[in-house]
């Protein structure tokens, strides 16, 4: 009996210990996103206030249809932090995390293309294919940024639904943005794979070499039932262009001169003495500004137009954003360019001058190439 005594005592002690032990915290009850149904023409999307918002700022439509009949939904610019913090489960050495702004609004498809998993080559010409085929909008892959920021849709969880996993998945077909699939399965990105940096950036477009492309919205358990149904928000790897992975495009609102704009510009010409211009044989050029600085990097045309001979004063509606414009002539069988003034627009009423090109003869001289530089 006495030596129970010993053991009867040590017992006493754990079951008392017991009830101090510090239990975990149940999990809050994730709730799926707030979306209204809209329609928009003969397309029904479900989206957030903030996209329905902006978009009437912008004078955009909410969404749209690519030439093969997929639906793209606008995204609403914004800032996010990219990555993910040391302490997040799972996270990889990759994902280092920094501020990141995207000034520009975007569209991009609720669900994905209507085509099946291609090589980066395919994809890329599967986008180019589609812009061919639309006179307004240009579709691309969508960079690694806008991807997260998409994706997140305004969260800073492992995922854009909070920090752990629902009990079911079929409360959860939309995120806040109201794209369908986002983080199921693999999809491309247009950058090429390279460590994040630790600074604060604004639409990043990757390095401009890399024998890798990222790969994001692949699930870590693919393929096993109930474990691990969405990729985190953070997570990104880098694959050969050879890897099939889906395509989701997205078709920048930019601040091009496309079929949208809230904005009007009244162009008025003027002469070398800021008197009002009374040549009539000029025509405009206006490139979008951003278009073209992120056209210098990717190598190709920057988003212009060009204007035969308007009668001035000429009034065009714009989508709000910042441009170049000047005046070109043909005088004596040579091009010649007047000066280029910058101007930002917001919506609503906008006057600009433009200046008679007679100034600027000495300066560009004879055979100015007629695309803008």
């Amino acid at each position: 009996m006495a030596s129970l005594r010993p053991f009867l005592l040590l017992l006493a002690l754990g079951l008392a210990g017991c009830g101090d032990t510090p239990r975990p915290a149940p999990a809050a009850p994730i709730t799926p996103p707030v979306l209204a149904s809209k329609r928009v023409g003969e397309l029904d999307v479900r989206v957030s206030s903030r996209q329905v918002d902006e978009a009437a700022a912008l004078g955009i439509p909410l969404a749209l249809r690519d030439p093969d009949g997929g639906t793209l939904v606008y995204v609403p610019r914004g800032s996010f932090r990219m990555g993910s913090p040391e302490s997040e489960p799972g996270r990889g050495v990759d994902e280092t995390e920094h501020t990141v702004h995207i000034d520009r609004g975007f569209y991009m498809h609720v669900r994905g293309a209507e085509v099946p998993a291609l090589d980066h080559a395919a994809a890329e010409a599967y986008a180019a294919r589609l812009s061919a085929a639309d006179p307004h909008m240009t579709y691309r892959l969508p960079t690694e940024a806008e991807w997260e920021y998409a994706y997140r849709a305004g969260a800073t969880t492992r995922w854009w639904f909070g920090d752990a996993q629902p009990a079911s998945a079929t409360e959860f077909t939309h995120n806040p943005f109201g794209l369908a699939q986002l983080g199921t399965r693999p999809e491309w990105c247009a950058d090429r794979y390279a460590e994040l940096p630790s600074w604060e950036v604004s639409d990043p477009e990757g390095p401009p070499d890399g024998a890798r492309f990222v790969l994001r919205g692949r699930p870590p358990l693919d393929g096993v039932p109930g474990r691990d149904r969405w990729a985190r928000s953070a997570a990104r790897e880098g694959v050969a262009p050879e890897a099939s992975a889906w395509v989701r495009l997205v078709a920048p609102v930019g601040y091009g001169l496309g079929r949208f704009g809230a904005g009007r510009v009244t162009f008025r010409l003027v002469d070398e003495d800021g008197a009002p211009g009374t040549d009539t044989d000029l025509d405009l050029r206006i490139i979008a500004m951003n278009d073209r600085l992120a056209a210098r990097v990717r190598g190709v045309d920057p988003h212009w137009a060009r204007l035969k001979r308007p009668s001035m004063p000429f009034t065009l509606a714009l989508v709000p954003g910042s441009y170049y414009v000047y005046a070109e002539a043909h005088r004596d069988g040579q091009l010649v360019r007047g000066k280029e003034q910058k101007f930002h627009l917001v919506a609503g009423e906008h006057e600009q001058v433009v200046p008679v090109p007679a100034r600027d003869l000495a300066r560009f001289g004879s055979g100015v190439h007629e695309d803008p530089k």
